[in-house]
């Protein structure tokens, strides 16, 4: 496979991981009782996620190509599995803040490989399109503004 064909391939896949996102962050939104911060925080995050989709629709048109619908769809389909797991815990806000944390995790990693192949294949706007900096500052803020919550 072409390098150019891999970083196609890749931009599909992280437009899935942004769908398989917002699901996954909508779904935890909807079920979080009593933590406006919380909230207001995963709202905050579904509007970046849904930005970020589209930044991503723009690299595919740009580059000839379109997202996966086969993709897009699996990936709506285990978000909403992961969604329903939740409803078998008793600490169901800490286990959904695991997995999203795991989550950024793995988009984190998946857009730093992005990065790396849109440089490889002389597409500065693809790259400059991963906003794996962004997720790490993102999660510090998150984290200090619930913990400075819950103290009051």
């Amino acid at each position: 496979m072409a390098a150019s064909e891999r970083l196609n391939q890749w931009l599909r896949d992280a437009h899935a991981m942004e769908t398989q996102a917002e699901q996954l962050l909508d779904g935890q939104r909807r079920r979080i009782d009593g933590d406006p911060v919380f909230s207001a925080r995963l709202e905050q995050h579904i509007e970046i996620t849904k930005t970020q989709r589209e930044r991503l629709d723009r690299c595919l048109e740009r580059r000839r190509t379109s997202a996966s619908t086969l993709k897009d769809t699996a990936a709506r389909v285990t978000a909403t599995a992961q969604n329903f797991s939740g409803f078998f815990v008793e600490d169901e806000v800490v286990k959904g803040a695991l997995a999203i944390y795991t989550f950024e995790q793995m988009a984190i990693a998946s857009y730093l490989i992005l990065e790396a192949a849109a440089k490889a294949d002389v597409d500065e706007e693809t790259a400059l399109a991963a906003p794996w900096k962004f997720i790490i500052e993102a999660l510090d803020t998150v984290v200090r503004d619930n913990a400075a919550h819950k103290s009051t």
